[in-house]
């Protein structure tokens, strides 16, 4: 039975057990966590090291957790900032291990005009797989403005601690050619972000909300034989929407997806 799985985050500012409670109620069975100090609303619990108990005790997995990504240009960076960033990045992955996280997601740049991609940067992302192996973690690249970051990290560093994370906004933004990437990192691929938007910014939105082609990115997900959660990032509720109506909208989005698996078309 598929998986079905969505953000700690989804739009409303609700202590999270109370998400986690309503996240279960819609029917979804795992969820992803945000893992920095920053962002606080994305947790609304001061110490994050509490959120792994709260949603294990009401029964839901945890997927995977999505790295901070405000530091992430630091990785190219050969100066004291680049070494607090691998810093921040080591002890993340540490932090996986020890609260049972199979995969973290990370960015491996931000902005419109991050350093280029270089050997230092490079070889920083090869000490960071073998720190995922040793932890029994492996690191998600996601594509993200500059996908080609992903790209190049991905084809230079071969490492089963170093995997792909495919975010759906982020193609139908960035992407020349879109719902190739699954694909074309099939192997790599351990984690999906599924969400949509006009095509003007990173909007979150349900998908079938926006301009995503749902047959092209069903298509894409069976081509490359990811058989892991379906796991929606949205964060875009209709104004006056209530929270569990979101979510069963969502989870609905969801279950149409996996039958799009097996449709004739």
């Amino acid at each position: 039975m598929r998986d079905y799985s969505i953000h700690s985050w989804f739009g409303f500012e609700l202590p999270l057990e109370e998400r986690a409670k309503l996240i279960k109620e819609a029917g979804f069975t795992s969820m992803m966590l945000w893992w920095s100090d920053e962002h606080q609303h994305l947790g609304t619990v001061k110490v994050k090291e509490e959120h792994p108990g709260i949603i294990r005790k009401l029964g839901l997995r945890i997927e995977n957790v999505h790295l901070p990504f405000s530091c992430s240009n630091g990785i190219w960076l050969d100066n004291l900032e680049g070494d607090d960033t691998m810093a921040i990045y080591s002890k993340c992955i540490e932090d996986c291990k020890r609260h049972g996280f199979p995969v973290a997601v990370m960015h491996p740049n931000r902005s419109i005009d991050p350093p280029p991609v270089n050997s230092l940067g490079l070889d920083r992302f090869r000490q960071l797989a073998e720190t995922a192996i040793k932890a029994d973690v492996v690191l998600a690249l996601e594509n993200v403005s500059k996908w080609h970051y992903t790209e190049k990290i991905l084809n230079n560093v071969d490492s089963p601690g170093l995997g792909f994370c495919y975010d759906s906004g982020h193609d139908l933004l960035y992407s020349d050619k879109q719902y190739e990437l699954p694909v074309k990192f099939s192997d790599r691929l351990v984690a999906v972000h599924l969400h949509d938007n006009m095509m003007d910014k990173d909007e979150h939105r349900l998908p079938i909300e926006g301009m995503i082609n749902l047959h092209a990115l069903v298509d894409a997900i069976v081509e490359s034989g990811y058989q892991g959660p379906l796991s929606l990032e949205v964060a875009n509720p209709k104004p006056g929407e209530e929270p569990l109506s979101y979510l069963k909208r969502a989870y609905g989005i969801a279950t149409v997806l996996e039958k799009l698996r097996n449709y004739e078309y």
